[in-house]
């Protein structure tokens, strides 16, 4: 959850283990106060590895199920399945 250099870092970090990433983010473009070139290339970048981007989203809730995985809850509605937040 969130746009800023260290949250994408950590995504590259867990895609690069393997894991399925989900990056959420209120703006409508990651790192925000960045050239604007820099942005579009970095989300192009990792989208092309997997890691898939949720813009414009909100985070208002997380859950937990009873088989221990997780959902987020956010503006546009609900995403299931996560086994880490």
């Amino acid at each position: 959850v969130g746009g800023g250099y260290i949250a994408l870092e950590f995504a590259g970090i867990f895609n690069g283990l393997q894991s399925e990433v989900h990056v959420f983010i209120r703006q409508k473009k990651v790192l925000r106060g960045f050239d604007e070139e820099i942005r579009d290339f970095i989300t192009e970048q990792m989208s092309l590895r997997g890691i898939e981007f949720h813009n414009e989203e909100s985070p208002q809730a997380i859950t937990k199920s009873a088989d221990g995985t997780f959902s987020l809850k956010t503006n546009k509605g609900t995403v299931d399945g996560f086994s880490h937040i």
